[in-house]
Parts: C-alpha cells; structure tokens; sequence
C-alpha cells in the first residue's frame, strides 16, 4: 500500500540497490524523493546521537503540537509567500514537494518558541486553561489561575514558561539580594521595600489603579525612576526579575501576601524585621 518513498539524502547512495530489490520481486518502484537533512547549530545532521530530542521531551516543555508541525514544515520547505503560521489543514493545501529546498535547513529552538507563543496566543482563556492543566500542580487554585492567564498570556512562549511566570500567586517566594538591590544602591532599595509597606498598607482599596499610583509616588519621593523601583518590589513579591505586570500581580496577590513579602525583603536587606 506505499505510495511514495520520502526520506533523507543520506539514503540516496543506497537507492540503486533497493530499486534492484523491487525490480527482482517483481514490484512497481513508487515514487522516491529525497530531502535534504535537518541540521543543528552546528551544520551538522541532526540524529539520535546528535542533537535530537524525544518528541515526548518538547511535549514535557510545554510546545503545542499546532506549533511544532507548523515549524517542522517550515525546515527545507517554503510557500513562496510570506505567510509562516499553517495549520495542518492549510499544510495540506498549500505543501508541494517541488517547492522543498536543496539546502539542509537548520533546527532552531528560539525560532520554535516563537511559533509556539504565536499558537498560544491563537488559543481562549479557556482553552489556554485546558493544556496548562497538566503543566500546574493539582493544589493551585484554577480560579486564580484563570485570572493569572490574562496577564501572561500575551508573554508566553511554552506552557513550562507560563507556569513559572505564575508559580509566585502560588508558593512562597524567597527573597534574593542579588535582585532586590537595584542601581548597586542597597540603602535606597531599602528605602523602595519601606515606604511600599506603609504606602500600599494605607491604600484604602488594593486594586491595580491604587498600586500603581502609590509605586508611583515612591518612585517621585525617592528621587529614582519608576523601572528601578518597580525591580526591587518585584524582586520581593515574585522572586523574578520578569513576569507578568507588577500592579495587577499585586492585585491578585493580595494585601496581606505583598506586604509581607516585601516586609521580609526589607529584613533581609538589613533594616531588621517590621510587622507587616
């Protein structure tokens, strides 16, 4: 029932001989072609020995199946346009051998994460919800998971990456110096943790508008601009010198949980420990 042969150039030198097999049993040779090889980094063919990676292993990083045939498509095969998102649908209709390169093309993992955010975002809410179920332990409550994905939606390259970005609204998060002390100036990151205990405790309502302008008026009382600012108390509520927007990580975090965490940030950077 084979009705093409498709496989690697490296196969060719033996050709000759498997068109002998078919001829000496009596069988029509369908058609063969041969691709040219998917490299690495390092122009060299990527094998079992060399460079590859279990399909079950990107399945565990977190990349869409849409986005890898999408990206496998796109190595050695072109469409002529400027068009690079397909489904497999559109695959069918559009992927013409002839239009498959000579030249081996090259595995690249930045390329495919790009693909993969790309597909992420083509997903809802709840659909987003759905894939990173696995990705997320049991515990994690998915109604703040929910609210969490809005905000990371628009980041995310894998579903690994997504569940890192969040994990901070979830567990305990241990301060980290070498994040929290901003422009090499420990007192003044000091004083960023202090005054973001007593402005944000003396917010009358903990939403995201009222956060932003109390960081705000940190950042004008201090003398230092607002990214600086913004980097200390990251640093203290989320463990992370990137993740989602700090006010509505704020937010979701709640009252209690970002005052003492950034009160424990102020102790660890050596002002002694305060009530929070």
């Amino acid at each position: 029932g084979i009705t093409h042969i498709f496989r690697g150039e490296d196969w060719l030198p033996s050709t000759p001989k498997h068109v002998l097999i078919f001829d000496a049993f009596g069988w029509t040779m369908p058609p063969i072609a041969h691709f040219p090889n998917v490299l690495g980094a390092d122009n060299k063919k990527l094998s079992k020995r060399h460079g590859a990676t279990k399909v079950e292993q990107f399945r565990a990083d977190g990349y869409l199946p849409e986005a890898m045939i999408n990206y496998l498509a796109l190595i050695g095969w072109a469409p002529g346009t400027e068009e690079e998102i397909f489904s497999i649908d559109d695959l069918v209709q559009k992927w013409r051998i002839e239009q498959v390169q000579k030249a081996g093309g090259k595995f690249d993992r930045e390329r495919l994460d790009w693909f993969n955010g790309v597909w992420i975002r083509k997903l809802t809410v709840a659909q987003l919800m759905s894939r990173l179920d696995p990705f997320v332990p049991a515990e994690w409550d998915r109604g703040l998971l929910g609210r969490a994905i809005p905000l990371i939606h628009e980041r995310m390259r894998t579903l690994v990456e997504a569940r890192d970005q969040i994990a901070f609204l979830f567990t305990d998060v241990d301060p980290d110096v070498t994040l929290l002390v901003q422009e090499n100036d420990r007192a003044k990151s000091i004083r960023v943790l202090a005054k973001g205990v007593t402005a944000l405790r003396a917010l009358p309502a903990f939403d995201t508008a009222s956060i932003k302008a109390a960081i705000e008026g940190i950042s004008a009382e201090i003398g230092w601009k607002l990214k600086p600012v913004t980097l200390v108390i990251r640093a203290a509520v989320t463990g992370r010198r990137v993740g989602p927007p700090l006010y509505e990580s704020l937010e979701l975090l709640g009252r209690e949980k970002s005052l003492a965490r950034i009160a424990r940030a102020e102790e660890v950077l050596g002002e002694g420990p305060r009530n929070a």
